[in-house]
């Protein structure tokens, strides 16, 4: 091979790589967390029973037609907060850590109620309105 082709299919080869490295980027989910797959409602909602967070003060749930999760937090109040992980700068779907909520894609952060602590986002995630209904809380989609 000589030199010409060699710099070229490297090119090419370290190219693709950086491409399809930013989509998995983009496509990820936080790891170690376990996400709970929920049926769609034909009201547009989806029903969690609170023993999804029975481990923690959190849930990641999948609707089965939202494209973006949803993370499910219960407040140091009792109360519950439903937000739609896709980051509001372009879309990236958000990772979950400890104490804040991260966009893999350009570093934005938000705090567990999905408002902004660093841009480049400048509007806060999108809160799904909920209610509770015995042991079980409903979430309006988007």
């Amino acid at each position: 091979m000589d030199r010409r082709s060699f710099i070229k299919k490297s090119s090419s080869f370290a190219l693709a790589s950086s491409c399809g490295a930013s989509l998995l980027v983009g496509c990820q989910t936080s790891p170690n967390i376990k996400t709970t797959l929920l049926k769609t409602q034909q009201n547009n909602k989806i029903i969690a029973h609170k023993t999804v967070l029975e481990n923690d003060d959190f849930a990641i749930l999948q609707a089965t037609t939202v494209k973006a999760p949803i993370f499910l937090h219960q407040q140091k109040n009792g109360k519950y907060v439903a937000l739609l992980l896709s980051c509001t700068h372009q879309k990236c779907t958000v990772s979950v850590t400890p104490d804040k909520l991260v966009c893999p894609c350009h570093g934005a952060k938000f705090d567990k109620q999905g408002t902004v602590l660093q841009g480049p986002a400048d509007k806060n995630l999108l809160a799904l309105e909920l209610s509770e209904q015995g042991n079980e809380i409903v979430i309006s989609l988007p």
